[in-house]
């Protein structure tokens, strides 16, 4: 069943084994056990009850007098933080916060999910202690858009990161910070967005932010200890020193050059008897294949830089690379060189920036501080080391490379089951059964969230790789793409059996022979229509039904 029976507190037995147990009962009977690891939730030092309607340990502040009172409610599964403070001027800009947790958090993982259909200001803040000592990000897509880090110490306000750009005010985004001494790292939406280093204030509680703004929702409001983020890096170089072989120096002709990078101050830069000609280093395997890349860097006042990924030798790689007026990805291949994208305006200068390669099969996504880049298909390169480059730049600064491999994500385990009947389908919601719309004849639902949560959406908007895992190894292996994703064909032709049991698309009109792609066919079945004799039903049902059916295409 779904009832909790108990929840307590105890750290008496921290590990063991299960097991069953009866007493004078030769009656019992035990017909099923089964153990789970706990969710992710469940790890967490906070969590909001917002969908519960729950507000209880939050308690709502305004920062400077507003033109009505704020206010902090729980609907629709969100806390909304409505505030009417229009004083004051950027960066400072005080708003109204509501806060929770504990003051003696000190190395944590905080984050919350934001929405703002108006594109106003709203944002997180951790290591709270008081209005007048505390960091906090906050974002804006109105007019005058920013993104922007600042901490307050002793009511002294600095700008730690700042950039110019804007949400999406029609989207809900996921903002995480991991905070561990003095290093503040900041996500939005798991993509890489800041990396600062300040300890002034080392531990804190959660808080949430919001200015002018009577549309700001939050939730999933976690705080987890740090211990339980990401840290399975294949490569995490600092540059504090350079370790033995792991770095390889070339120039523009691939040869070795030994002496052409120097690593100090915590920064790599050209070196050698010519730091403005062609630099280029590299590191790690030439048969890696999928991965993460997150380069941190500050560009120079002139000339070229940038990075290699998938690079196998001179005449065959990826480059992105930046000059002071625009910024561009190009693939060479067998020496030949073609530009897959590119964009107005090089690189901010001044300041460190992050970039951040998504390269996973023919997939290849490019981030800015987390907003999107470029995101394009090419399987001309499957795999290749990754690499830093600077051509006439002797001045650029790069201070920080990190490469990690994709990760499968558990998102539901089957348990113990019968087997279904033959057609059945079986649906996985990310919620709770208690929030599960009626059920369907042919239908057996189950249920992502653990007893007692409510369970998230963890699907990224542009689409998923998902697979089904047999208990001797991985079976069926797709990948979902969003209905914006597809284009109507022009003119299908359908062949059909009478009964509706089988058909055959033509695709006249569009691409002969079909191209490799991702394609969905929707069809409507009407189970009873005017003058049809025989009617259809399922398990009674003759109501219309339709099917959605996605069909992987590999050019074979």
């Amino acid at each position: 069943g779904g009832d909790r029976l108990f929840q307590v507190t105890d750290a008496t037995h921290a590990a063991g084994p299960v097991g069953l147990y009866c007493a004078g009962n030769p009656d019992a009977r035990f017909e099923a056990i089964e153990v789970r690891r706990p969710s992710l939730d469940a790890l967490a030092l906070l969590r909001d009850r917002f969908a519960a309607g729950d507000l209880t340990g939050w308690t709502r502040i305004d920062e400077a007098p507003g033109t009505q009172p704020s206010s902090l409610a729980a609907a629709g599964g969100e806390a909304i933080l409505r505030s009417f403070v229009q004083q004051g001027a950027g960066p400072t800009y005080p708003g109204t916060y509501a806060y929770a947790g504990e003051g003696g958090w000190k190395d944590v993982v905080y984050s919350a999910r934001l929405r703002c259909p108006s594109g106003g200001a709203l944002g997180l803040v951790f290591r709270g202690r008081d209005l007048k000592n505390y960091y906090r990000f906050s974002m804006n897509s109105a007019p005058g858009p920013y993104r922007r880090l600042v901490k307050r110490v002793n009511g002294q306000l600095t700008v730690l990161w700042q950039d110019g750009g804007a949400y999406a005010p029609d989207q809900t985004h996921e903002v995480t910070v991991v905070a561990v001494g003095s290093s503040l790292r900041g996500y939005l939406d798991g993509v890489p967005l800041f990396a600062v280093t300040d300890g002034d204030i080392p531990s804190g509680f959660i808080g949430l932010y919001s200015r002018n703004n009577s549309d700001a929702h939050f939730s999933q409001v976690r705080v987890f200890p740090a211990s339980l983020a990401f840290a399975g890096w294949r490569l995490d170089e600092s540059f504090d020193s350079l370790a033995p072989d792991r770095w390889s120096f070339l120039d523009a002709q691939a040869k070795p050059q030994p002496d052409g990078w120097v690593a100090e101050g915590g920064a790599l830069r050209p070196a050698g008897a010519n730091p403005a000609s062609p630099h280029l280093a590299l590191t790690g395997d030439a048969a890696a294949a999928d991965y993460r890349l997150t380069v941190r860097l500050r560009r120079g006042t002139a000339g070229v830089a940038g990075v290699v990924f998938r690079y196998l030798d001179a005449d065959n790689g990826f480059r992105f690379a930046s000059d002071a007026l625009g910024r561009w990805l190009v693939k060479r291949v067998q020496g030949k060189e073609t530009v897959l994208w590119q964009g107005r305006g090089g690189l901010p200068p001044g300041r460190e920036i992050l970039l951040t390669f998504d390269v996973v099969g023919q997939h290849l996504v490019g981030f800015l501080e987390g907003q999107e880049l470029f995101r394009l298909e090419d399987a001309d390169l499957p795999a290749g080391r990754v690499g830093l480059f600077a051509d006439g730049s002797p001045d650029v600064r790069f201070t920080e490379v990190r490469v990690a491999e994709p990760e499968w994500t558990p998102w539901y385990a089957f348990g113990g089951e019968d087997r279904l009947p033959a057609g059945t389908r079986v649906r996985i919601s990310a919620g709770a059964g208690a929030a599960a719309a009626p059920s369907e004849a042919g239908l057996e639902r189950r249920f992502a969230a653990p007893l007692g949560e409510t369970g998230r959406l963890r699907f990224p908007s542009g689409g998923a790789e998902l697979r089904v895992v047999a208990p001797a190894g991985p079976g069926h292996r797709r990948t979902f793409v969003p209905p914006a994703e597809h284009g109507a064909f022009a003119n299908p032709k359908v062949i059909r059996r009478a009964d509706g049991t089988g058909l055959v698309l033509l695709p006249l009109g569009g691409p002969v022979p079909l191209i490799e792609g991702q394609y969905r066919v929707e069809l409507t079945y009407h189970r009873e229509r005017s003058g049809q004799v025989h009617t259809f039903s399922q398990a009674g049902d003759r109501a219309s039904e339709r099917a959605v059916i996605d069909i992987p295409w590999k050019a074979r």
